[in-house]
């Protein structure tokens, strides 16, 4: 059986073991650096990533769904993404997310590879005819991932929390709609955010950790 969108989604779900499950993109060394301690700081965490991450890697997500090269596309985000750390995570994330397509959906026979998640999303997608809507998809994981944290490790109150994934729906949109005009890899825009990075480099020096980054 071919994959459809409903198999898109679940490369959405947080609970995916390469999804939120195990990476929160900066929010829980955020948590641990004392920095978020309710839902009001939990949402302008989100909102920055959204702003600031969330093009460029929406851009990387398009590209690789398009079908252009894989390997462009992962260099060009090498040098957008100043962090080491946050590299090497997204880099885990991609191996790990593409380890789980290739079990899920054997008769594609995905290779895995070492390419960024963004990349590897998008490859995915690509293979599922998906391309339209995987920069979407990939915000809205992002997103969930993010907020999860909060509720893990800081015990929000869950339905507080999707309220809040359902009120940044407009950012979400809006980040995915400024990159659908992107056809090349140069067009890919630079996104950081020092703050947050700064973080992730420390976080894995952290002595009790439940996500990986």
């Amino acid at each position: 059986m071919s994959p459809n969108f409903a198999d898109l989604l679940l490369l959405v779900d947080s609970r995916l073991p390469a999804g939120g499950h195990a990476h929160s993109g900066g929010i829980a060394p955020g948590i641990e650096a004392g920095l978020i301690k309710d839902i009001d700081q939990l949402e302008i965490a989100l909102r920055a990533r959204l702003k600031h991450q969330g093009p460029m890697q929406a851009a990387a997500v398009r590209l690789a769904a398009k079908g252009l090269n894989p390997d462009e596309i992962d260099h060009a985000l090498d040098i957008r993404m100043p962090s080491k750390a946050a590299r090497a995570a997204s880099r885990a994330q991609g191996r790990g997310l593409i380890r789980v397509a290739d079990q899920v959906w054997p008769e594609i026979g995905f290779e895995v590879t070492d390419h960024h998640h963004p990349v590897a999303f998008g490859v995915i997608a690509n293979s599922f005819g998906a391309s339209d809507l995987a920069p979407l998809a990939f915000l809205q994981q992002s997103l969930m991932s993010g907020a999860s944290a909060g509720v893990r490790l800081m015990g929000f109150d869950p339905i507080s929390v999707t309220y809040l994934i359902s009120q940044m729906r407009s950012i979400v949109e809006e980040v995915s709609q400024s990159i659908a005009q992107i056809e090349g890899i140069d067009e890919i825009p630079a996104g950081s955010l020092p703050g947050l990075e700064s973080l992730t480099e420390n976080y894995p020096k952290a002595q009790v950790r439940l996500f990986a980054s």
